[in-house]
């Protein structure tokens, strides 16, 4: 169940309305607003003095909110810089892994081939040297036969 309150008077009311007499003897702000020219007065005075005090908090409210858009803009500028920047590095370091890659393949393929040749050219003289003593085999053997 909500109930309805009437706003708490403020301090500056009641300043107003204690100041000066007025017709209701309560500082209401009935009192205010009577007929009199007086209350009238009053009510003035209490607006001017209201508006002044808000004013200059408003001002400083509008360049708070000024500064804080120029430091949220730097902010914005740095943050794309460091993301441009980002973006050029993840592409340089992308051609450097492409550049290692193509290199690697190169050299494995470079000391493929030495290997290769390495190893076909032991592998010749393995087998050449496997000739030589089975030739050497079949001659003995052939010289002993006809000698027997």
């Amino acid at each position: 169940m909500v109930h309805n309150k009437a706003p708490p008077q403020s301090s500056k009311i009641d300043k107003y309305s204690a100041t000066k007499p007025s017709a209701d003897a309560t500082g209401s702000p009935s009192a205010l607003l009577g007929e009199s020219e007086h209350s009238l007065g009053e009510l003035m005075a209490f607006i001017r003095d209201l508006k002044g005090t808000l004013e200059p908090k408003h001002d400083a409210v509008i360049v708070e909110v000024s500064l804080l858009r120029a430091d949220l803009k730097k902010l914005s500028d740095k943050v794309t810089t460091v993301e441009s920047n980002v973006a050029v590095l993840r592409f340089t370091n992308k051609q450097l892994e492409e550049q290692v890659q193509y290199l690697t393949k190169q050299i494995e393929m470079v000391t493929g081939k030495v290997e290769d040749q390495e190893g076909r050219a032991l592998r010749n003289n393995i087998r050449g040297m496997g000739l030589l003593r089975e030739q050497r085999a079949t001659m003995r053997n052939s010289f002993w036969k006809t000698l027997s």
